[in-house]
């Protein structure tokens, strides 16, 4: 990984061959790209105003069975059929401005995978027409568009709040489906506030409201308010969190 500050600009960059040690371990014999995830970003931030644009890429595990939640959140994909050449790349923007104890934020994320995969579609989930349940090749590409802004403000020296909103738009193309295929987005709302105790300790609460949608063909989202968990097809979640943080 490198960093480097030139003024008001910072500049990043890393190169992992393997992301991680279970789900893309990388460093296979005999495929170098296995697994591969590289990434650049450069950051500008003078007074009230910051800008910043990140891009990674990273390579398909081709030996491995690589399980993960799919973005339409009832079915699990499996990317093990898929090749090394195969890469999900994002690319992501983001800005802010400061005056005075209010700073309000934009951003944007473009994902674009080129993943063969296979889903395996639970029972009792309503299944897309053309899908055989439990086994089958249907995901060629896909594509999402994360656009988010928001507001925080440091009500007191001690207390922020902070107010923001997350929309998602996707896109998916199966097997015979010559373009991508508009699928269900997914809408969060987020309320959040900190308070200091001390200079290591604070208390934190978050309350949330996922949004998911569903089509008249079956397809429909259930992304949880929490990362890795789910809810029933197109049933929108409200969840609420609070606790007590120490910073050693």
């Amino acid at each position: 990984k490198y960093t480097g500050k030139f003024d008001d600009v910072t500049v990043t960059g890393f190169y992992s061959f393997g992301r991680d040690k279970d789900m893309a371990p990388g460093e296979v014999p005999g495929d170098a790209k296995s697994g591969r995830q590289w990434g650049l970003g450069v950051n500008y931030d003078a007074g009230p105003f910051a800008f910043g644009v990140a891009y990674d890429s990273l390579n398909n595990p081709s030996p491995i069975d690589m399980m993960i939640g799919s973005v339409l959140a009832d079915r699990k994909l499996n990317y093990n059929n898929s090749g090394s050449d195969k890469t999900a790349r994002r690319i992501a923007v983001g800005t802010s401005y400061t005056l005075g104890s209010v700073k309000f934020f934009l951003g944007y994320r473009n994902l674009k995978t080129d993943f063969s995969a296979q889903t395996f579609v639970p029972p009792g989930m309503p299944v897309p027409p053309g899908i055989v349940p439990y086994l089958v090749n249907f995901d060629l590409g896909y594509k999402s568009n994360l656009y988010w802004g928001g507001v925080k403000w440091q009500a007191t020296p001690e207390t922020i709040l902070t107010a923001a909103v997350h929309h998602s738009q996707n896109k998916t193309k199966g097997a015979g489906e010559v373009d991508y295929v508009s699928r269900p987005n997914v809408t969060s709302y987020v309320l959040a506030a900190d308070y200091k105790l001390s200079k290591r300790t604070d208390i934190y609460t978050n309350l949330s409201y996922m949004k998911n949608r569903s089509q008249a063909n079956g397809w429909g989202t259930n992304w949880g308010v929490n990362a890795g968990e789910q809810t029933m097809i197109a049933k929108s979640q409200t969840g609420l969190q609070v606790g007590l943080r120490h910073r050693f």
